[in-house]
């Protein structure tokens, strides 16, 4: 007996990276609330339904006084509930949002370097096994400040997410 790929097309995986700029208040977060609201990483897996491994993420602060802000980054196979993610409020996952929870990322402070005037963190070798809902080859994520993190973003387009994935 001898393993056959029947899959077409791309043997060995198709590395796909989509960049995501969520619309954020340009101001003063607490610690415990959301930035930004829920965002599609639109068609970042190669078909509907496909599965994969989520390799990076990076994160590009481009405040006009570059910092370090911790940030949580919570992944999901289809859209959530926007209850408990409302940009600038209180964060919260919803009993509806578990089951198409695929992974949390938690960004330190040191984890950014500062290159040129802007803050950048990447997350590397994450190695986390995802899928998309069927119907979408879309993921979404939502991102909040954990406990001590109380970021300041000079426009509501001072962050830039950019999502890497190696699709099966």
């Amino acid at each position: 007996m001898s393993n056959v790929n029947t899959k077409s097309g791309n043997t060995g995986g198709l590395t796909k990276t989509v960049n995501v700029t969520p619309a954020i208040s340009a101001g003063l977060y607490s610690a415990l609330e959301n930035v930004g609201g829920v965002n599609e990483i639109a068609d970042i897996m190669s078909s509907a339904g496909e599965t994969g491994i989520l390799q990076t993420i990076k994160i590009i602060d481009s405040s006009s006084t570059p910092q370090s802000a911790a940030l949580i980054v919570d992944v999901f196979s289809s859209q959530p509930s926007t209850t408990g993610k409302i940009d600038n409020a209180a964060y919260a996952i919803q009993t509806t949002d578990k089951a198409m929870f695929l992974a949390r990322i938690s960004v330190t402070a040191d984890d950014y370097v500062n290159i040129g005037g802007v803050s950048i963190a990447t997350m590397t070798g994450l190695g986390i096994p995802i899928n998309s809902a069927t119907g979408t080859a879309s993921l979404w994520f939502s991102v909040a400040t954990p406990t001590g993190s109380t970021p300041t973003y000079s426009s509501t387009s001072a962050l830039i997410f950019s999502f890497g994935v190696l699709c099966d």
